[in-house]
C-alpha cells in the first residue's frame, strides 16, 4: 500500500497466517507441527517439519508449512528456498504467485514478474494474482500496466477491497489524489450501503504471534517497506479446512476494508479535509484495533485539530506497535513541543534522525511552523 507523506511513504503488506489452514491436506507431520504452533513453538514446528524432510516424509507439506514459518522468522530466502521445492514436486500455478510475493521483499521484481506471470498463464486468473503483479509493475515504474492489471482484478471481483486499495494507491503516487479519493470513496460507499452502514467483524482469533520484517534497502529511499503479519487461528468449532480457509479469506477482506478506511483518510488529510479524515480513520480502527497505521494516522489527524493529549495517546501507542516508522517520532516530537516538552521533543527529533537521516528539512520545516504556532499564542 502507499501512503504518500512529506518525506517518506509506508508500504506494509499484511501477511495472514491461521493455524488450522496448515492442516490442509494434513499429514502426520504436518498435524504434529501444528500442535507446537498452537502453543505458540514455532521452533518446536520447524523442528517436526525438519525432522520428516530428513526422512523424505510427506514433503510436500512440510514444505509448504515451513516456507511459512521461515517467513515468520524472517527468513525469507529459506522461505523461498522451500517454495522452490514445493514446485519441484507439484508445480501448483498459486504456490507461483506465493512466490512471486516473497520474491517483491527481496526486489527480485524480475523473478517475481516471471512467477506471476508463470501462475496465470496456468491458470490462476485470480484477482489476488493481478494485484500482485501490478504492485511489481509499480516497483518498475510500468504505471499503465499496473493500472490495467488492477482494472483486470476489479473486473474479476468487483467486491476487492484489495484491488481498490491498491489502485487508489497507484492513483496517488502519481498524484492523482482527486481519482484515488473518488475510487475508495466510491467502493467504500457501496460497501457500506450493502451492510446497512455496520462495519464488520472477524471470525479469527490472533494468537498473540506477530512478525514485522522491514526492508533494510528502503531506509535511504522515499518509501519505507515492511512486511507485517499475524499468526490467525480459526475461531468457533470447527477447524475444517473448508471452514478455515473461509475464514481466511472473510478476513483478509475484513483487514483491507480497514485499509481503504485508512488510506482515504490519509488522502483526506493530505487534502486538508480534517474533519472528514477523522470520520473515515475512526471506521478503519473500529475494524482492526491492533494496526499501528490507523492509530498513527488518527494522532496525526488529532494533532492538526489541536488535541495534543489525544495526539500523544494515538502516537504512543502507535510506536508500541511499530517503532520503526520515523514520522511518528516527528508527529509525537511536535505535539511535545507545543506542550512545552521541549526535552521529550528533541529526544524524538533525535530519533526521527536516527530513522531517516534524509528528513531533516523536512523536520525542521515542521518545528519552525510549531513555534511560530506558539509564538502567535503568546
Amino acid at each position: 500500500m502507499k501512503k504518500n507523506q512529506l518525506i517518506f511513504s509506508i508500504i506494509v503488506s499484511s501477511t495472514i497466517f491461521v493455524l488450522s489452514l496448515f492442516a490442509q491436506n494434513s499429514t502426520d507431520t504436518t498435524r504434529e507441527a501444528a500442535k507446537f504452533m498452537n502453543r505458540g513453538d514455532i521452533k518446536g514446528a520447524i523442528a517436526v517439519l525438519n525432522k520428516a524432510i530428513e526422512k523424505k516424509k510427506d514433503l510436500l507439506e512440510a514444505y509448504r508449512m515451513r516456507a511459512n514459518l521461515h517467513l515468520f522468522n524472517k527468513d525469507i530466502p529459506s522461505a523461498i528456498a522451500d517454495l522452490d521445492k514445493v514446485i519441484e514436486i507439484k508445480p501448483e500455478a498459486q504456490i507461483y504467485s506465493q512466490r512471486a510475493y516473497f520474491k517483491t521483499f527481496l526486489r527480485d521484481s524480475e523473478g517475481a514478474l516471471r512467477d506471476f506471470d508463470s501462475a496465470i498463464a496456468n491458470g490462476y486468473k485470480v484477482d489476488k494474482a493481478y494485484i500482485g503483479r501490478a504492485d511489481v509493475k509499480r516497483t518498475l515504474s510500468d504505471f499503465d500496466g499496473a493500472i490495467d492489471d488492477l482494472k483486470i482484478a476489479i473486473g474479476l471481483n468487483p467486491t476487492s477491497a484489495q484491488a481498490h486499495v491498491s489502485l487508489a494507491s497507484i492513483l496517488g503516487q502519481t498524484d492523482k489524489d482527486v481519482e484515488a479519493i473518488e475510487t475508495l470513496q466510491v467502493f467504500l460507499d457501496i460497501y457500506e450501503g450493502k451492510r446497512h452502514g455496520n462495519l464488520p467483524t472477524s471470525k479469527m482469533e490472533p494468537t498473540g504471534l506477530i512478525v514485522t520484517i522491514e526492508d533494510e534497502k528502503s531506509k535511504n529511499e522515499k518509501s519505507q517497506s515492511f512486511i507485517s503479519g499475524q499468526m490467525m487461528k480459526s475461531s468457533g468449532d470447527s477447524n475444517s479446512p473448508e471452514e478455515s480457509e473461509k475464514q481466511l479469506r472473510q478476513h483478509e477482506r475484513i483487514l483491507n476494508i480497514s485499509l481503504a478506511y485508512a488510506n482515504l483518510a490519509q488522502l483526506l488529510e493530505k487534502n486538508g479535509q480534517v474533519e472528514l479524515a477523522l470520520l473515515n480513520v475512526e471506521k478503519s480502527i473500529k475494524i482492526n484495533k491492533s494496526d499501528f497505521y490507523p492509530i498513527g494516522l488518527r494522532g496525526k489527524i488529532l494533532l492538526s485539530l489541536g488535541n495534543l493529549q489525544g495526539a500523544l495517546s494515538d502516537l504512543n501507542t502507535a510506536i508500541r506497535l511499530m517503532p520503526i516508522v520515523p514520522t511518528h517520532y516527528a508527529d509525537r516530537g511536535i505535539a511535545y513541543l507545543l506542550l512545552g516538552r521541549d526535552a521529550d521533543a528533541q529526544l524524538d527529533f533525535d530519533k526521527f534522525i536516527k530513522i531517516a537521516p534524509r528528513g531533516e528539512d523536512y523536520l525542521k520545516k515542521r518545528i519552525d511552523k510549531a513555534k511560530l504556532q506558539l509564538q502567535e499564542k503568546k
